[in-house]
């Protein structure tokens, strides 16, 4: 599924940097020239989105002479990808390919270091994506979340039932929106509830829910209430989640919760920097 319409995708996103010449080629003495290139890392990190630079690169038909892998762990200054090919073509692709690759691997990179420091605490909690992804992106942006050891979460509204505070409003209660939810659901799928407060929490634990969220809570509290909650259904997941970011994440460190979810992995994170240099006009 990753790979479906990635030939697609990839052409809108050259439309997009290309709509109709690069004023910049006459600029290329000699038209036909080949070169080699090296995209390098500028930074320490986890590269992820490595397959859909290769795709672009051997439809364009630059030959790939050297290319790690997706999840790799690399250093300042090391060399991600080496290709020889004609100099325009190489141009043309430049911004792009920089753009997916620093993107997806700044994701990879700080999803990875959320998971890092999670484990030194415990190694049970989760560290999940969202769906706050950028429209077109998210297959993309979750693939890198799952490369940085991180869960992708729910992939869409389909993935698995989610009742929310509007949900509640609009069936007039937590109890309401569990059995009119529950009646639609197939019996592979799981029922998770956002959940506002202790009461709110206790009812959905109640009604058998696979998976409670404290959204926004009193951090002194939730370790209490999540042992009320397993109390009544071991078995039950209980994520946490809200405004968590670099600079609250040690707060939630201590907590006995199951996922800890987070916005920004995917829409707040910094580009992972990386360079192209061409090396050798050939």
């Amino acid at each position: 599924m990753l790979k479906e319409n990635l030939e697609e995708d990839i052409q809108n996103w050259l439309n997009e940097d290309i709509p109709y010449w690069d004023i910049s080629l006459p600029l290329v003495p000699d038209k036909k020239s080949s070169s080699e290139a090296e995209i390098i890392a500028k930074q320490d990190g986890i590269v992820a989105g490595l397959f859909i630079i290769e795709f672009m690169l051997k439809k364009q038909e630059i030959i790939i002479l050297e290319i790690i892998k997706d999840g790799a762990k690399v250093k300042k200054g090391e060399v991600i990808v080496k290709i020889k090919g004609e100099t325009n073509k190489i141009l043309l692709l430049e911004r792009v390919m920089l753009n997916i690759l620093g993107h997806l691997s700044g994701i990879a990179t700080l999803t990875n270091e959320y998971v890092i420091r999670i484990n030194e605490v415990n190694k049970k909690t989760i560290i999940a994506a969202t769906r706050k992804t950028t429209p077109g992106l998210r297959k993309y942006q979750k693939y890198a979340v799952k490369i940085g050891g991180g869960d992708t979460h729910r992939l869409d509204l389909s993935s698995m039932a989610m009742i929310k505070e509007n949900h509640i409003v609009m069936y007039e209660g937590i109890i309401n929106a569990i059995n009119e939810v529950k009646k639609v659901m197939s019996f592979s799928q799981k029922l998770e509830i956002e959940v506002k407060n202790e009461k709110e929490a206790l009812t959905a634990a109640n009604e058998g829910v696979d998976i409670i969220m404290l959204d926004n809570f009193e951090l002194s509290e939730v370790n209490q209430l999540v042992k009320k909650l397993k109390d009544i259904n071991p078995k039950m997941l209980i994520e946490i989640s809200g405004d968590i970011n670099a600079k609250t994440f040690d707060k939630y460190l201590d907590l006995n919760v199951d996922i800890i979810s987070m916005g920004e992995l995917t829409h707040s994170v910094r580009n992972f920097n990386l360079s192209l240099i061409i090396k050798e006009n050939l």
